[in-house]
Formats: structure tokens, sequence, C-alpha cells
């Protein structure tokens, strides 16, 4: 998650508690009541979830169970200063990590009617957030799913010049 140190490791899970209910765990331990409470910074526990989930396979287990278990707002904008309008496919698409099942929750969120286009405060969408983290998963997954390629943020900047950074796999798609 973005207070978690570069060095952060994480302890495997073990294999029976792959099916643990993660969504509730991920509300109680938060300290919210339900998956559509707030925190002081405008984020609920999903927007929580997917966050940790760049870095986590608890937090990805986590926003999974949410998606499947529960009511979810999956729209639901952050309030707070940072990261600034955030959606849960904003939390998603932006990170690195590879192996944290990213794809099957960005799968999810669509399916729960995510808004593909979403616009956080700086103006970057999913897919300029994905190009920029360099994870081609989630920028193939939001091209198939028929999102604008041709995206711009506030500063005019599109999905090209925001991989150019990234992996050169992302570049070449």
């Amino acid at each position: 998650g973005r207070k978690a140190p570069v060095d952060c490791t994480e302890a495997p899970i073990e294999h029976e508690y792959l099916h643990y209910p993660w969504g509730e765990w991920w509300i109680e331990e938060g300290g919210f009541k339900n998956a559509t409470q707030v925190d002081i910074n405008g984020w609920n526990p999903l927007h929580h979830a997917c966050d940790f989930s760049t870095c986590s396979v608890r937090g990805s287990l986590s926003a999974i169970d949410l998606l499947k278990t529960h009511i979810c707002n999956v729209n639901a904008r952050t309030t707070g200063p940072r990261p600034p309008q955030y959606t849960a496919l904003h939390f998603a698409s932006d990170g690195s990590d590879k192996a944290s099942r990213r794809g099957e929750i960005v799968e999810l969120l669509l399916n729960n009617r995510a808004e593909i286009e979403a616009k956080e405060k700086h103006g970057n969408t999913p897919l300029l957030l994905a190009a920029a983290s360099g994870c081609l998963e989630i920028v193939k997954y939001l091209r198939q799913k028929g999102c604008n390629a041709w995206a711009k943020n506030k500063k005019a900047v599109g999905a090209l010049a925001k991989a150019s950074g990234a992996s050169p796999a992302v570049q070449e798609f």
C-alpha cells in the first residue's frame, strides 16, 4: 500500500486461508462497520483493499471477497488529498506488482459496473495509471473492455507518454 516500506515482504498465506472471509476481516481490522462506511479521508474498505492489493496477497483477497460478498459502491471516490478522487479501479490499476491478482480485481470491478473512463483529480484514467505503472495485464484488459486508448490527463499526457518510463512490453503494446 501507500504506507508500506519498499523492502516490506509478506508472509505466505497457507492454502486453507485462501477461502477465509477476507472482506469481513478487512472491514473489522480497518475499524469499519460495513463495506460502505468511509474514513476521514473518504476511503471505504474497498479503496483500502484495492490500494493494498498492489503489494499484498491479503489485500487482493480482501478486495476480491468484498466484491463477491458485499454491496460496494465501486465508483465511490476518495475525498482526501492522497490520492484525490480515486475510485477502486484507479487503485487496482495503479501499481506494478504483477503477482497480486490485480487483473482479477479489475475484472470484478468492471463486472460490477466500475466506470472505465473515471478520471481522478489530475485527469488520469485507470488506463493512464496502468500504463505508467507498467502493468501490461491491466492495460490489455482495459483496452479489451473498450477504454479510450487516446485519453489524456489534464497535462495532455496520454498512455503512450505515461508508458515511456514503464516496461518495454507496455510501450510496445
